[in-house]
């Protein structure tokens, strides 16, 4: 007679994340224009949400900028109990103006990637 065979416990299945974003102004836009007349500081540019379903705690998402060929981390949050982080873009370029032109990003989490893209248009100075 052979010795009984034990199974083991079934591992309880994990539900897969789905991951949505939007701007903190309710755009949910791949490509806008931010301008420098209608933002008066940083701290005004609309962020972007990213949120889970189902939520999910502790899951570190970037904000990647594509800079000189590679991908930079722009800005990183790890969500929070509620599923959701905030990330900020940063509309200054190394010289310290507002950049002027199209950069393009992409929102990563969990093996995801959103691509977009945002024109950044500096205020024209006065004569």
């Amino acid at each position: 007679m052979s010795a009984p065979t034990l199974a083991a416990p079934a591992s309880p299945v994990r539900e897969e994340a789905l991951w949505f974003w939007e701007w903190s102004d309710g755009s949910h836009a791949r490509s806008r224009e931010l301008a420098e007349i209608h933002y008066t500081t940083w701290s005004e540019l609309p962020g972007l949400l990213v949120a889970s379903a189902p939520t999910t705690r502790g899951k570190r998402v970037l904000l990647e900028v594509h800079l000189g060929g590679r991908w930079v981390i722009e800005d990183a949050s790890t969500t929070g109990p509620d599923g959701r982080a905030l990330l900020r873009i940063n509309p200054y370029c190394s010289h310290g103006d507002w950049c002027d032109g199209r950069t393009d990003y992409r929102i990563v989490v969990d093996g995801v990637q959103a691509p977009l893209r945002v024109q950044f248009t500096p205020r024209q100075s006065t004569p």
